[in-house]
């Protein structure tokens, strides 16, 4: 069993197995829990987020895993920011790359608009994923419930198609 098409291809190749040899078996979220809203005005407020265009990332922010495409949607902000002026980018997850990404948005000129909300608790989550007017993660995913999460919330996802991340926004 395997979670996505790109994950069977992956599994595939690495073990010299024929496709049709393994089913796929997607991963699903409870949709009377992910459910659209309205936002929380006392998220917005604590966040700094009234007023703004928010993009949002739900991801492991640790060295060893720079696929997520943090660092690509905090470079792709100045140019974002041109267009959108209000838009701020809400980063939930914690981890050892933190520092580095958030050194990074400084020396763009765009620390002001990145908020780095660390460790999140599931309980919490949904209520983190109606902040967002969109959800992206550019990255290199197997299958990513964290876009299933946002779309159950109602929230437009952007994601890459070269990986696992094409099956559940399909």
């Amino acid at each position: 069993w395997t979670i996505s098409r790109y994950s069977r291809f992956l599994a595939c190749e690495a073990n010299q197995l024929e496709a049709k040899r393994l089913e796929i078996l997607p991963c699903a979220v409870d949709g009377q829990e992910f459910t659209p809203a309205i936002a929380s005005r006392r998220l917005q407020q604590h966040y700094g987020l009234e007023n703004a265009r928010v993009l949002m990332t739900v991801a492991r922010l640790w060295r060893g895993d720079p696929y997520k495409g943090v660092e690509v949607t905090i470079r792709a902000l100045p140019a974002i920011a041109d267009i959108y002026p209000n838009v701020k980018y809400l980063v939930i997850g914690r981890g050892d790359d933190q520092p580095r990404l958030a050194q990074l948005a400084k020396d763009l000129g765009v620390a002001e608009q990145v908020v780095f909300a660390g460790f999140v608790s599931n309980e919490d989550l949904v209520e983190h994923y109606r902040l967002a007017d969109v959800y992206v993660m550019p990255s290199q995913e197997g299958f990513g419930i964290v876009y299933l999460e946002a779309m159950a919330c109602g929230i437009p996802v952007i994601s890459g198609d070269d990986d696992g991340s094409a099956d559940p926004l399909q």
